[in-house]
């Protein structure tokens, strides 16, 4: 993992090796983002996918080799621009981790994969009362806008 500068017990970098460790912690903290998750260990091709991929990385923040923050970022080129794309932004809500800036660690680091490209990051978010801690962040609201979906049926 290349390693970020952090307070001495948080290790902030970027995921570069798959582990079954790594993975089922991967996985406890996907629920926290996406409700429908069942906290099942990250599947090992996924990762290997993002690890191997030049346009997109995983962004973790360890304590005591344990998995307690991560976003994924992705690089997004279009006819109309490109930008970096954060998705799975997380920390641990073990209290033992909350007010510990665990999550300006990994934003910091997710800047940080931005600046090194010349691009800037978008986002989305949900639910209103985390617009704060983006904006603490030093993000700013652009629009409102509707997110859709669409998969293939089973």
């Amino acid at each position: 993992m290349i390693e970020n500068s952090a307070p001495p017990e948080i290790i902030v970098s970027r995921l570069s090796e798959y582990t079954a460790e790594v993975a089922a912690d991967i996985g406890a903290l996907v629920p926290h983002v996406r409700s429908d998750y069942n906290g099942e260990p990250i599947a090992k091709a996924s990762l290997e996918f993002i690890i191997s991929s030049p346009d997109r990385d995983l962004i973790v923040a360890t304590r005591q080799s344990r998995i307690i923050g991560m976003a994924a970022v992705t690089l997004h080129v279009t006819p109309s621009g490109t930008e970096a794309w954060l998705n799975d932004f997380v920390t641990s809500p073990d209290p033992s981790v909350r007010g510990q800036g665990v999550g300006r660690l990994v934003f910091d680091e997710v800047m940080n994969w931005c600046h090194e490209r010349d691009i800037t990051l978008g986002f989305t978010a949900r639910d209103p009362r985390v617009h704060p801690i983006y904006e603490a962040l030093g993000a700013t609201p652009e629009y409102l806008t509707t997110r859709f979906s669409a998969g293939v049926s089973e």
